[in-house]
């Protein structure tokens, strides 16, 4: 909980920091908190061209969160790119 706490506080800061999201998404997730990640990282738009290092990871955590919540369809369509 610290460690969310400490992200988005970083995030009122900078909130365009995609790498950063993901982060605060990662802890959404692994504390169950799988609304608030989709809340916080859906809507992201990442070039695979030039953020190549968080266009998979966007991918794996989305697709991680639709599975969790059961929703098939999405996590289906994340997963795809993802792998």
């Amino acid at each position: 909980q610290e460690l969310i706490k400490s992200y988005k506080e970083e995030l009122k800061n900078d909130p365009q920091n995609k790498t950063l999201k993901l982060k605060l998404g990662w802890c959404f997730f692994q504390n169950d908190l799988h609304e608030e990640c989709i809340k916080l990282v859906k809507d992201m738009t990442i070039d695979r061209k030039t953020e190549n290092n968080i266009y998979y990871e966007y991918y794996n955590l989305m697709s991680r969160v639709y599975i969790r919540i059961e929703d098939y369809k999405n996590a289906y369509d994340d997963i795809k790119i993802w792998l």
